[in-house]
């Protein structure tokens, strides 16, 4: 499918003027006005027809196409171009009644003796420039802009949050019926096709204009029952109060970031409301309980205190500020709100623990504290931002989860450990890389060649043993998930140490 512009391309003569400079370069077409009606350019795509004029002698040789390709010949002056004569190539068109107007209604309506005397007017400046040609004869004009009609912002989005006077709501579905839009390339009635969900579907046109912005021309929705997780107040916030359902709105866009972590931030210009959407749908394999290992802060690594179980389940039920998390930590429980982010991430607004549980020991007080201010929570900050990857499937999951500010990390699974961790903390091995893809490389000032190794899984099942004949073991036969490698040396006895296969 292609989009109508104009590409004007005139080659630098030493009699142009600055007018006639100034209408160098590229111009891509959004719309024509014929006897006062508005039609809106509907093709956008890669093949971008062109309009070309080359200086030679006294008129300027000009050709292009539209659906099809035409040429013939002009003269430009400081306001005015002069068509003198326009020969349309045949071919098949899509959008015929759009291709015809636009020539024999605005570049043309010569007949063999006869030329067409058109003005052109230039507003803005730089990119943001905007042409808008009309026939002298009829008032009927093309708007073009230096931009072409975008389309990084079609395709399909998936709804995560609302925000309506200054109050912001999040998508609780995580199931298929996740709410989305997508705008799309295909004719409407009155110009390109969108549609979506949001517990009912619904469908439309939409324009995009040369401000930038988008129109939503209509909007039409089915009438079922709605059964989804999401409140009736963060449905009705998408549908009413952000894409306004009855009547022609309008709407400024920002993408922010590419690729799978594209965010689109949907603003109606009449009330500031908007949506927040993601190119990914947001997954529930993070939900549940997940039972921590150890933290890494500041690049140390600290294991939980032996005999300690603490954990954290992310839920579904509805928090003001999203969802609720909870759990525990060595000896205090502790609980706040938390909400996905498109961007692959996911915030925890605040971190509430219960009052007048002490730890026993400065080793406990010390974990809880790492873990719950130097990982979950910024005290300083409204919001922490965490990333998160889960790797390996069902039992066998692992979750990383990362603070975006400091980079200091929790690393939990789905079971409890079944391996004795009392030799953690006197290992005098560690990894190279950690997680690893492939092969687990030994980092020690040890010779340890000719020493036994065993690998065993988070729940104590032996999975394969060696004897080391370098520092690399291969790992290429385990499934993604945590892992804890043994070894056995002569002077240090067993060494133990977890690793991530990713």
């Amino acid at each position: 499918m292609k989009q109508f512009y104009a590409l004007i391309i005139i080659l630098f003569s030493s009699n142009l003027s600055f007018a006639q400079n100034e209408v160098l370069g590229d111009w891509y077409l959004y719309t024509i006005n014929i006897d006062n009606t508005n039609f809106i350019n509907q093709d956008i795509g890669i093949d971008y027809p062109n309009l070309r004029f080359v200086i030679d002698n006294a008129f300027s040789i000009f050709e292009g196409s539209v659906c099809n390709g035409y040429n013939g010949e002009c003269i430009i002056g400081d306001s005015t171009i002069e068509i003198i004569d326009l020969v349309q190539l045949d071919g098949p068109c899509e959008n015929e009644p759009f291709e015809q107007a636009y020539f024999y209604e605005i570049l043309t309506e010569i007949s063999d003796s006869s030329t067409n005397l058109l003005d052109y007017q230039i507003t803005g400046i730089g990119m943001d420039q905007t042409l808008v040609i009309t026939d002298i004869t009829n008032s009927n004009y093309a708007v073009y802009n230096r931009q072409p009609q975008p389309t990084n912002v079609l395709g399909d989005w998936y709804l995560y949050s609302t925000t309506v006077d200054g109050l912001s709501l999040h998508n609780a579905e995580f199931s298929g019926g996740q709410p989305k839009i997508a705008l799309t390339q295909t004719y409407g009635y009155q110009g390109l096709f969108y549609e979506g969900s949001n517990c009912n579907d619904f469908f439309g046109d939409y324009t995009f204009n040369i401000d930038g912005t988008i129109t939503k021309i209509d909007f039409t929705e089915t009438l079922n029952f709605c059964d989804n997780n999401n409140t009736d107040e963060f449905n009705f916030s998408y549908r009413y109060s952000v894409l306004n359902f009855v009547d022609t709105a309008n709407f400024n866009y920002e993408i922010i970031a590419n690729g799978d972590e594209e965010t689109l931030i949907l603003t109606n210009l009449e009330n500031s409301n908007y949506a927040t959407l993601g190119r990914t749908q947001q997954t529930p394999n993070m939900i549940g309980e997940w039972f921590l290992y150890y933290v890494v802060v500041d690049g140390n690594q600290t294991d939980r205190p032996e005999g300690s179980l603490p954990m954290i389940e992310f839920t579904t039920n509805i928090d003001s500020d999203g969802f609720y998390y909870g759990g525990i930590g060595v000896c205090t429980g502790y609980g706040g709100g938390y909400h996905f982010n498109p961007q692959q991430t996911f915030d925890t607004v605040y971190l509430n623990t219960t009052q007048g549980n002490s730890c026993n020991t400065n080793e406990e007080n010390t974990f809880e504290n790492l873990y719950f201010y130097s990982v979950l929570d910024n005290p300083d900050d409204n919001a922490t931002e965490l990333d998160y990857e889960i790797i390996g499937t069902g039992d066998d999951a692992t979750l990383v989860v990362s603070n975006i500010s400091n980079g200091n990390q929790a690393f939990y699974g789905r079971q409890t450990l079944s391996i004795n961790e009392n030799n953690f903390m006197s290992s005098k091995i560690s990894l190279s890389k950690n997680p690893v893809s492939n092969s687990l490389e030994i980092s020690t000032t040890q010779n340890l060649i000719g020493s036994n190794y065993e690998i065993f899984s988070i729940t104590g099942q032996q999975i394969t043993t060696g004897i080391l004949n370098s520092n690399l073991i291969s790992v290429n036969q385990l499934k993604s998930g945590l892992y804890f490698l043994k070894v056995f040396s002569e002077n240090n006895g067993i060494q133990t140490i977890k690793f991530i296969k990713d």
